[in-house]
């Protein structure tokens, strides 16, 4: 499944406070948003799926969560996200990364980049700068659109 779209919080996905969404196998790709091409409050796992030249005015290029959303994300690829925030925003929960692969996206993991906000930033492959090249190529691969 292909996302491509623009709105103000969650261009592509809402997920609403107390919903819980497992999303798998998708392509987010030039999206553009205020707040995240996808916006969460609740629960959201996501697997192999790629986040490509998505863009958000403030915070959240790739994913934005609210003050009490959980992320599971695994084995997503993330490469030419930017705007005017992180590439991932964060309130007050924890985002858990195994195995994304991040190529030339805005921000690093810290404070003020990769991941923001009072979290937990945690995973294989959460400390790598947007600049640097993995030496494993990308689980996820991209799939045309219908």
């Amino acid at each position: 499944m292909t996302f491509s779209n623009e709105s103000k919080k969650g261009a592509a996905i809402r997920v609403s406070s107390g919903a819980s969404l497992i999303v798998g196998q998708s392509d987010f790709t030039d999206n553009d948003s205020v707040r995240g091409t996808v916006f969460t409050d609740g629960s959201l796992e996501i697997y192999q799926s790629n986040f490509e030249s998505n863009h958000a005015n403030r915070d959240g290029s790739a994913i934005y969560g609210g003050e009490f959303a959980l992320i599971e994300s695994r084995e997503n690829l993330f490469r030419n996200n930017n705007g005017g925030g992180d590439l991932i925003s964060l309130g007050n929960y924890n985002y858990n990364d195994n195995n994304s692969k991040y190529f030339s996206n805005a921000g690093s993991c810290s404070s003020t980049g990769f991941v923001r906000g009072n979290s937990v930033c945690t995973g294989t492959d959460a400390t790598l700068s947007p600049a640097a090249s993995p030496t494993a190529s990308p689980t996820a691969s991209p799939t045309a659109s219908p």
